[in-house]
């Protein structure tokens, strides 16, 4: 039986998806969308921002600050 079921991150192939669903969910980060609510595989939290800034400016600075990678600064 040829691997027909290939990683979408990776070179990865197999047999089932489960197969593909269990490597996925061990290897790669899994993160949730704040403004569409959609579970995404990424490479890295980079590409998640990315998709967020498609939603609107706001929603990427919250998932910034969630990813402790954003600060708020105030002046005194």
């Amino acid at each position: 039986m040829q691997a027909s079921y290939k990683c979408p991150m990776c070179d990865a192939k197999f047999d089932t998806p489960r197969a593909l669903r269990i490597h996925v969910t061990k290897s790669h980060d899994i993160y949730t969308c704040p403004a569409c609510g959609r579970r995404l595989v990424y490479g890295s939290w980079k590409e998640l921002v990315a998709h967020c800034k498609k939603h609107n400016d706001f929603l990427h600075k919250k998932l910034l600050m969630s990813l402790g990678k954003y600060r708020f600064f105030t002046l005194k």
